[in-house]
């Protein structure tokens, strides 16, 4: 079927922010008293603050204060934001513009909530670049359900099958592939493994290849 849209996850594919968000976790556990934090955060890549916090008493106990841990680790981010900036992916600006002048639909589907997330958008001046963002507060449940990217297809008024999918995490490919959308992994933080050579259609070591593949099939 024809491409019509492509949908991309926020960090990790257009922004190289999730080395900074393992950084912060590790910050605000340390500062807590808590350890073995490391794998934990690996584990939540992809998810929202709802299944993060059940995930986080599951592992550490009922008793675990989610809301200091956010807030110290949302202190630790921004402080580093402010001094290092939003780090943008190699290609994130160039595949955007290039779907933009191919006139194709593009979206984000991303697990952090609306208000950092357009924070970032327009800090980096790609907010006007996608015709539609959902983000994590704006469905029931995180990836890896696929309800985001679900939701993401309706407001474009797209098929699945005709809409692309651009993740880097576990959850998030298996979010994107259960909704039904042609799956792309470009790696980041996570490498591909026996599951995702399964959901996915493709796997690009960088934005700027996938960029060709998308010039191959306008042509």
């Amino acid at each position: 079927m024809k491409t019509k849209a492509v949908i991309f996850d926020m960090d990790g594919v257009l922004f190289d922010t999730q080395k900074i968000y393992i950084e912060t976790w590790e910050c605000a556990a340390n500062e807590m008293g808590i350890e073995n934090i490391h794998d934990a955060a690996y584990d939540c890549i992809g998810r929202n603050r709802n299944n993060i916090e059940q995930y986080l008493k599951k592992k550490f106990g009922f008793e675990f204060n989610v809301d200091e841990f956010y807030s110290r680790k949302d202190v630790w981010f921004d402080r580093i934001i402010a001094q290092r900036g939003i780090p943008l992916k190699v290609g994130a600006r160039e595949i955007l513009e290039f779907l933009k002048d191919s006139e194709m639909k593009t979206a984000l589907a991303t697990s952090t909530g609306q208000k950092r997330a357009y924070s970032h958008l327009y800090q980096t001046g790609l907010f006007d670049m996608f015709d539609i963002k959902v983000t994590g507060n704006m469905v029931a449940n995180s990836k890896p359900a696929p309800d985001i990217y679900t939701l993401a297809c309706k407001l474009l008024k797209e098929n699945p099958k005709c809409c692309y999918a651009v993740e880097d995490s576990y959850n998030g490919i298996r979010s994107a592939a259960d909704a039904g959308v042609r799956t792309i992994m470009v790696p980041d933080m996570l490498e591909p493994n026996e599951e995702t050579d399964k959901l996915c259609c493709g796997v690009y070591s960088s934005l700027f290849e996938f960029k060709k593949q998308l010039e191959n099939e306008l042509k």
